[in-house]
């Protein structure tokens, strides 16, 4: 049988390549007194280990692994994925001249590290919260540097999680409660797209009717809904009181009304008061016989250690809900958690899940290789959620260094880690590649637009180095009553007009 002789002696091949005995595959050694997640010794065992998993599955699907890459390709493939651009002459040229044998993990430790991998992060995370400039009424830039703070201070992602769903506050001091502001007066929208970003659980269809085709119920939906409903920003009545002065005067001073305009977005629609009521109503329509319209249910999670919220609980005790939520969130002992970010790494690195689609996981997903599933959810606990360290291991892996492979693979059906597939390059990399060409390293190039809280008044930036954002919020929720609120933007008006900018 000379098809599965050289499938057998192309997997030895591929086994002895990365110094592994084809022996029963082991745990990751943990080293010393460092943690996993600042251990390389540790993380390159656990690369090892993932190749002797994919390496097993060859085995039993007598597939035949394809070639190592050329150190062109590995290089070409490894700036693009890991930060967005292709490598600048230079680079390329001190890579393929070195004769280190270890210089694909030197390289991979330098790009893991650097400002580029923190950028291109950046750009993964804001297509997954579907990050924008503005919202609807206020500025986005303290969301953006939130997320883009995170990512270089290397928050673990189960914190930085837990931060986003719970964010009370001013958005100037916290800016994370933009994940609120993205969405506002859109609470249950907000919900499903947190189960299908964190869970990769879709759940948007149940808010009409009882899922056709996934176990969720119209109930499961507003029992998850009830956790953030009733989420309101500060001081609601002085912000209405505001907006209403502000039309009564609109058509005799309209400069004064855009100040108004501009001190409720910066503070009032820019913040979240508190946690919600943990409670809700069910619509007026709904037509199941486990509860009557109009009732009112409890928050009440979807899977694994069930987390509710009573509807006779004190008013007091309403705040606690998004707190709750957020724990069993992001709980270990969550089934869908760590399972789905390992998923979304391991696509985001290798090209493929390891089930398909990614927002779309059920009880009935089967990933292409269960025992490596497995371990990368296991791998993502010892490394405490680094997805920084995460990513390292798998570019630190044989099988990330692969040749390509050359067959299509079909859509939705497994794939066993046989070489990357080929794609498109997507619109940030080329950007950032055509950059690479024109300008060089684009990544020591400071300054992303993202570091001002400069006041903006019909376009310009007003009242530089003397009052800030951040300022004006603060100032403006200190103040208790509708007319120090009026006698405040009158104030700002004439500051504005003395100090320049914003005609």
């Amino acid at each position: 049988m000379p098809p599965q002789t050289s499938s057998v002696t192309r997997l030895l091949a591929l086994l002895l390549a990365i110094g592994v005995s084809p022996a029963t595959a082991q745990l990751a050694p943990r080293s010393g007194s460092l943690s996993p997640s600042q251990s390389k010794k540790f993380q390159l065992a656990a690369a090892e280990k993932i190749d002797k998993l994919v390496g097993a599955d060859f085995r039993r699907k007598r597939l035949s692994p394809l070639p190592k890459s050329t150190d062109a390709d590995f290089l070409r493939r490894t700036y693009l994925s890991a930060i967005g651009r292709i490598p600048t002459y230079a680079e390329a040229i001190a890579f393929l001249d070195d004769a280190d044998p270890d210089k694909r993990t030197k390289l991979v430790d330098k790009l893991v590290a650097s400002d580029g991998f923190s950028m291109q992060m950046f750009n993964w995370w804001a297509d997954l919260l579907r990050v924008t400039d503005g919202f609807q009424s206020a500025a986005g830039s303290p969301y953006t540097r939130w997320i883009k703070n995170s990512i270089a201070e290397n928050i673990p992602y189960d914190q930085m999680v837990h931060q986003l769903v719970s964010a009370t506050g001013s958005g100037w001091s916290n800016g994370a409660v933009g994940y609120y502001v993205r969405d506002s007066g859109m609470l249950k929208d907000n919900m499903a797209n947190t189960t299908r970003i964190f869970l990769g659980t879709r759940i948007e269809c149940a808010q009409c009717h009882n899922h056709p085709f996934d176990s969720w119920k119209q109930m499961d939906f507003y029992e998850m809904a009830a956790f953030t409903n009733g989420i309101k920003s500060a001081k609601a009545h002085l912000s209405a009181d505001l907006e209403r002065r502000a039309e009564e005067i609109e058509d005799e001073d309209r400069e004064l009304s855009d100040v108004a305009g501009l001190v409720r977005s910066a503070t009032y629609e820019f913040s979240i008061a508190d946690s919600g009521k943990g409670t809700i109503n069910l619509p007026h329509d709904y037509q199941y016989r486990d509860a009557a319209p109009g009732d009112l249910v409890g928050g009440n999670t979807l899977f694994g250690k069930k987390v509710r919220v009573s509807t006779r609980s004190k008013r007091k005790n309403y705040g606690e809900a998004r707190q709750k939520f957020a724990d069993w969130l992001t709980s270990e002992e969550n089934p869908r958690f760590t399972t789905v970010i390992a998923n979304r790494l391991w696509k985001k690195v290798m090209g493929t899940g390891q089930f398909e689609p990614l927002d779309n996981f059920s009880a009935a997903s089967a990933p292409s290789n269960p025992a490596l599933m497995s371990y990368l959810e296991e791998l993502m606990r010892d490394l405490d959620y680094d997805i920084r360290a995460f990513q390292r291991v798998l570019y630190y892996t044989y099988t990330y260094g692969l040749a390509t492979n050359p067959v299509q693979h079909p859509a939705r059906s497994p794939y066993h880690s046989n070489g990357r597939q080929m794609k498109r390059l997507s619109a940030e990399q080329i950007w950032d590649s055509l950059l690479t060409l024109k300008v060089g390293d684009p990544d020591g190039r400071k300054g992303n637009g993202y570091g001002s809280s400069a006041i903006v008044f019909r376009g310009r930036p007003v009242l530089v180095g003397k009052k800030s954002m951040a300022d004006l919020s603060n100032e403006v929720m200190a103040l208790d009553s509708g007319d120090a609120v009026w006698d405040y933007v009158k104030k700002l008006r004439d500051e504005i007009k003395s100090g320049g900018g914003g005609g």
